[in-house]
């Protein structure tokens, strides 16, 4: 492949700071792969002084077998690391060689989700709060925000006081770490151990970092001190393609990067090789809306010239029907069902396309974790009300939802009703023993909450399962307590009602219990099969914003795409919603050849607006 004059120049840079803003499928790989290739062939420098890091295992693989594929193996002694890979091996080499036992991601979440259910058991999702809870003891660490500066929003000052204290003293315990301890103590030894310092110095002496819109602040200090004094870094990337937020990453670092580097170049890959001319005008004009931003003016090598296609429905049920017949015609067609994507901005909604496509036969492959929406602990209450209703008064399913909402139903009130079922031997519940154990006690509110529950029950036994379900939720109370359950956990309330509408929405396709139990026991059947299949499966591709960066489709659709979902109802800041308009574009350009965004009206049930987005990106409706 012949370099363009872009790529050209960045390739030749010599000595000195360098920035290159790679517009998405501009070839950086290359730049990388080829520059680092120049620096030894015709600038002589020793290989073994030339670090290039990036952030996945997988991607430093991949550079250095390019560059190795380039060089044609002659080369030797470039370092191709990640940022942990680099950070351990500056420790391990000052402590001489001392292991250092790093906590897996997979121990790390279950260690959080214990501490979770002891220091909020109120939590209904001990794993989803972990995941927030760990993300913001890393943002302390890598801002290197003094704990009693720092304001967390997974919950209040004192419960993460209490989750940051105990989390750092089972690490300890157990003799481990986390990365972020990694980070922190890799730039401590640098900055305060001359010799350690000087010693990486001279052995990095050109430093090329990949996907730099990634990096944090802790990373790039490190980074700055290992390539002072002279300079020679090269970083690549695209402010306009930051989406972690979330780990501490922010664009800002790249127009920091420049203006602490007073002689830095700057190099514009400016022509994309993976999206028509009408995909990559249509995007510039969507991200061309934040301000905070390098202003790039792009070109498409391309020749597609498919229109981005903008598609409304009145609701998700006939959204979801469209993006079936598209893909049903594609591949009746001759294309393979992996060259289409379905993009989603969160997991809602995800599910009930799975569905849709199990029933049409159509495979897919889930990229990141196989979201079950019946798995939501919203939903399974909902099914032990339904149960319940239905007369199985099992004791798991009344203690389940007892008192949601409020009842005031004690432990030992559900015990005194609890007995053994002689048929089916299970342990139910009885509402009589329970009236008569709150009589003994004189408490004659309970008696009533106890009625007003049969009768709430009663009513939704002869309703449909939809009308049912609606019921629970608006005449027993169910979303009065997911909105109070939502204000005091510090989640999003709109979120948990969205859950309950995609079941609700479910639900309506079938006559009874029994039928929709079966409908979910064979989705959880199928979505298992398709685990197993999915490494060796044709299937298009189904996965949120977030796990497509750095993927390709020949066609992407990106459903649902309306307020509260993209941008996402938690983003109220301006900084948050320059975020979500960066995943919006990065979603928007992973498409080779057709784009297609579906708005529908109603969002199960809902009424819903059309994303600010989509009207950025100033598209005509082609189905009205």
């Amino acid at each position: 492949m012949s370099l363009n004059a872009s790529q050209l120049a960045a390739v030749a840079h010599f000595k000195g700071p360098m920035m290159v803003l790679a517009g998405p499928g501009s070839g950086k790989t290359t730049v990388i792969t080829k520059r680092t290739e120049e620096l030894v062939r015709e600038h002589r420098v020793n290989p073994e002084n030339i670090l290039v890091v990036t952030f996945t295992r997988e991607a430093a693989r991949q550079m250095g077998e390019r560059f190795e594929s380039n060089t044609g193996g002659d080369i030797y002694g470039v370092t191709f690391s990640t940022f942990h890979s680099l950070f351990y091996h500056i420790i391990a080499d000052a402590f001489r060689g001392s292991k250092i036992e790093i906590i897996s991601e997979e121990d790390q979440r279950t260690l959080v989700t214990n501490l979770v259910k002891e220091i909020l058991p109120e939590v209904q999702d001990a794993a989803e709060m972990a995941g927030s809870v760990i993300s913001e003891i890393g943002i302390v660490k890598n801002e290197r925000i003094a704990l009693k500066d720092y304001k967390p929003s997974c919950t209040d000052i004192k419960k993460f006081n209490e989750f940051y204290v105990r989390y750092h003293k089972e690490l300890r315990e157990a003799g481990l770490a986390d990365f972020d301890d990694l980070q922190a103590v890799c730039f401590n030894l640098l900055s305060t151990k001359k010799e350690i310092l000087e010693k990486w110095r001279n052995k990095y002496k050109f430093i090329l970092i990949d996907e730099f819109q990634d990096i944090n602040k802790i990373q790039y200090d490190i980074m700055k001190l290992i390539a002072e004094p002279l300079n020679n870094i090269f970083i690549v990337g695209d402010d306009d393609q930051s989406i972690y937020r979330f780990r501490g990453a922010k664009p800002e670092i790249m127009k920091q990067f420049k203006e602490e580097h007073a002689d830095c170049k700057t190099v514009l890959l400016d022509t994309n090789y993976r999206s028509g001319a009408e995909i990559v005008n249509t995007s510039l004009k969507v991200i061309g809306h934040n301000r905070n931003r390098f202003d790039k003016k792009l070109l498409a090598s391309n020749n597609t010239k498919i229109p981005v296609q903008l598609m409304e429905f009145p609701n998700v049920k006939m959204e979801y029907e469209s993006v079936i017949k598209l893909i049903k015609l594609a591949h009746e067609c001759g294309e393979r069902y992996s060259e289409t994507a379905v993009l989603f901005r969160t997991v809602n909604g995800i599910s009930s396309l799975i569905y849709q496509l199990s029933r049409n036969n159509i495979p897919y492959i889930v990229n990141g974790a196989m979201p079950d929406m019946f798995e939501h602990w919203v939903v399974q209450d909902l099914m032990s009300y339904l149960r319940m209703a239905e007369g199985e008064m099992i004791v798991d399913d009344f203690v389940r939802v007892m008192n949601k909402p409020k009842r005031y139903i004690s432990r030992d009130g559900a015990k005194a009703g609890e007995y053994v079922n002689e048929t089916t031997k299970q342990h139910e519940i009885s509402m009589e023993l329970m009236k008569r154990y709150y009589r003994m006690k004189d408490k004659h509110y309970m008696i009533r909450n106890l009625d007003q529950l049969i009768i709430d029950l009663n009513f939704v036994k002869r309703c449909s399962l939809f009308a049912g379900i609606m019921y629970i939720r608006n005449g027993g109370g169910y979303d009065s307590y997911l909105r109070e359950y939502a204000m005091k956990q510090h989640v999003a309330y709109e979120e948990l009602v969205q859950v309950a509408d995609e079941f609700a929405d479910y639900a309506k396709d079938y006559n009874s219990l029994e039928e929709l139990e079966e409908s979910i026991k064979e989705y959880k059947e199928n979505a298992k099969e398709k685990k197993r299949e999915s490494s060796r499966t044709d299937g298009v591709r189904l996965m949120t914003f977030h796990s497509s960066k750095g993927l390709e489709f020949k066609r992407c659709i990106i459903v649902n795409a309306i307020e509260t979902i993209t941008p996402h109802k938690k983003a109220e800041s301006a900084e948050e919603l320059e975020e979500e308009r960066r995943m919006f574009y990065v979603a928007m350009t992973r498409a080779k050849n057709q784009l297609i965004i579906d708005v529908p009206d109603e969002f199960f049930d809902r009424q819903q607006r059309m994303s600010r987005f989509v009207r950025e990106a100033e598209l005509t409706p082609m189905n009205r």
